[in-house]
């Protein structure tokens, strides 16, 4: 405790610092993983093509559902500096976190004066197990980059409260605006501030509300990009299921904060979501039971009754997302972040004063030991943790191995089989999706892909007959499951059935007349079969569903180039290269046909 005594804050947060990336360093050097990199990172063109087109991309659309474009801009930076290397994208996600770690030291210690609680509380939070998700997986990092600006614009925050300076007020409202760019899930920050205020015994007059209306003005116009986001979603749980897996993933994130083994990357929820279950009639008497110990605490120990309230309040942007894919899970690390900080504050506010001042030695000894077994026991657990994020074999044999119920988990194994070559592991993988939840689409679908390319043709066209007639007996078609009717009408063109093959793309669009990706395919097709006003018409409605799909935009400059329109196939390609200064295809297309024009 002297040596401890010592030490400047500076001194603390560099050791932890330094811990921190000791403890993680090892996983470092882990491959991306099929859980979202690709469609974030490495398939994502945004990313790959730094330019207006892809920054404009970032802050014009979703990825997929989610606004987070200034997440997407840190991938761009990277990809432009150091191409796709995981090591990159994983040190900037561990770099975030450490910077996260010493905010979370700062503030604490502003608001408390208490190094010590300050410090256990950095520690937890840099060193748990709970928080391996968000910093080893490449894809979290909006989870990451959102939580460091939400932090500093709290320090900030609390900075101009005690100096009266403007200029970290606007900071803090600056940072918040990152944090919300990055993503929303920080849309609370108003209320933890006004938390904040009561805690310090401010009183909630109007000049107190009035510095308020910036961060809530803020939350407002985010909320409503967030919420636009969601109106695609056709299959969003009913209110009272949600409000039940809330309950639910409230207490688990607290039994894994005690007891973080276990952990993995996907938590299906396969029983009845019913609160005649104790499965949720438990949960709701222990956050009934938390928050009644808030309100009795509230002025007696303030500090508890804050550290309860910030945890609920940052996990509740979290619970309108616990279905995704038509796939229910009750819980996934990451979203517990930042939340986690309230519990591990409960703990060192805890073991603090025992440390510090109980007048017995022993009990001070003790409460000292069990702390630094405690943070030695997160901190072994985390390192043997980061091996689950290798690489995404690791990932979902991992989840298999907790939840083996897991359609999503055996179906996504078995795509990275099959993309390894592993054709007869990916089949066997794929039949266990199936058993799992006969009613998924994606691994019957999967593997009558496997089918086709092993060249067992009449098989895939009666496996995939069988999903398309299911498909199109289904209110609405999700995205990936279009995949059903282009992998039909591919089956039919190899067996000779050209009309056939044909009607499985027509079939695709009569389905999803609003997906930007079925027309183009049909498009494709009509062009394979030289019938290039259909094509065109197709393409044209491609980009009319999306204007800067500029596979289409290419395609369609190349129909009209063919037809005699130069003028309109130059217009077009110039338009790709507006929008994507390096697709290069479009580029020397354009040089060709300005060069023929130019000739005698």
């Amino acid at each position: 405790m002297k040596v401890f005594e010592r030490l400047s804050l500076r001194d603390i947060a560099i050791l932890i610092s330094v811990a921190t990336f000791l403890v993680y360093a090892q996983h470092l050097g882990n491959a991306f993983v099929a859980l979202d990199d690709g469609i974030l990172i490495t398939q994502n063109l945004a990313v790959q093509r730094f330019s207006w087109w892809s920054i404009k991309t970032a802050f014009t659309t979703y990825d997929p559902e989610l606004y987070v474009p200034l997440t997407i801009v840190s991938y761009m930076l990277e990809h432009a500096l150091f191409g796709l290397k995981p090591i990159v994208f994983h040190t900037t996600n561990l770099l975030l976190h450490i910077g996260s770690t010493v905010l979370i030291l700062l503030t604490i210690h502003r608001l408390s004066g208490n190094r010590l609680l300050a410090t256990l509380t950095a520690l937890l939070f840099a060193l748990h197990p709970l928080q391996v998700e968000a910093v080893v997986w490449a894809s979290a990092r909006k989870d990451v980059l959102s939580a460091f600006f939400f932090l500093a614009s709290i320090y900030t925050y609390v900075l101009q409260r005690e100096r009266g300076e403007r200029t970290r007020y606007t900071v803090s409202v600056f940072a918040f605006l990152l944090a919300l760019l990055s993503k929303v899930s920080v849309i609370l920050l108003p209320l933890v501030l006004l938390l904040i205020d009561w805690y310090q015994g401010r009183k909630f007059t109007w000049p107190v509300l009035r510095e308020k209306i910036p961060y809530f003005l803020l939350s407002v116009v985010f909320g409503l990009i967030a919420i636009y986001g969601k109106l695609g979603i056709v299959d969003a749980l009913p209110l009272g299921t949600n409000a039940l897996l809330a309950l639910k993933s409230s207490v688990f994130y607290l039994q894994k904060i005690l007891l973080p083994t276990g952990l993995t990357a996907i938590y299906p929820q396969s029983t009845p979501i019913t609160l005649a279950s104790l499965e949720f009639i438990i949960p709701l008497l222990i956050v009934l039971g938390m928050l009644i110990v808030a309100l009795l605490l509230r002025n007696r120990m303030r500090a508890v009754s804050v550290a309860i309230l910030f945890y609920f309040l940052m996990l509740a942007p979290s619970f309108t997302t616990f279905q995704k894919n038509r796939y229910i899970f009750f819980a996934s690390d990451r979203y517990a972040y930042l939340a986690v900080i309230g519990m591990f504050l409960l703990i060192a506010l805890f073991l603090t004063p025992m440390i510090q001042r109980s007048a017995i030695r022993s009990i001070r000894w003790s409460a000292g030991l069990v702390a630094t077994i405690l943070i030695l026991t997160c901190a072994s657990l985390t390192y043997a943790q980061g091996f689950t994020w290798k690489d995404s074999i690791a990932l979902y044999e991992n989840a298999l191995e907790h939840y083996p119920e897991s359609g999503m988990a055996a179906n996504n194994l078995a795509t990275v089989l099959a993309k390894m070559g592993r054709t007869q592991e990916a089949i066997a993988m794929y039949e266990r999706a199936i058993a799992v939840d006969p009613r998924r689409m994606e691994p019957k679908i999967n593997l009558a892909r496997i089918e086709l390319e092993s060249g067992n043709v009449d098989r895939a066209i009666r496996d995939l007959t069988d999903v398309t007639a299911a498909l199109n007996i289904q209110a609405s078609v999700r995205p990936e499951e279009f995949a059903a009717f282009y992998f039909l009408g591919e089956a039919y063109e190899k067996a000779g059935d050209d009309a056939q093959a044909i009607a499985q793309f027509e079939r695709a669009v009569e389905r999803g007349p609003a997906f930007a990706e079925a027309h183009y395919n049909l498009g494709l097709a009509y062009q394979k079969r030289n019938r290039l006003e259909e094509a065109a018409e197709a393409y044209v409605q491609t980009i009319d569903l999306d204007p800067q799909y500029l596979p289409a935009l290419y395609k369609l400059a190349g129909i009209r180039a063919e037809q005699g329109s130069v003028e309109e196939a130059e217009e077009l390609l110039e338009r790709v290269i507006a929008l994507d200064p390096l697709y290069e295809q479009a580029a020397r297309h354009l040089e060709n046909l300005r060069s023929m024009e130019t000739k005698p």
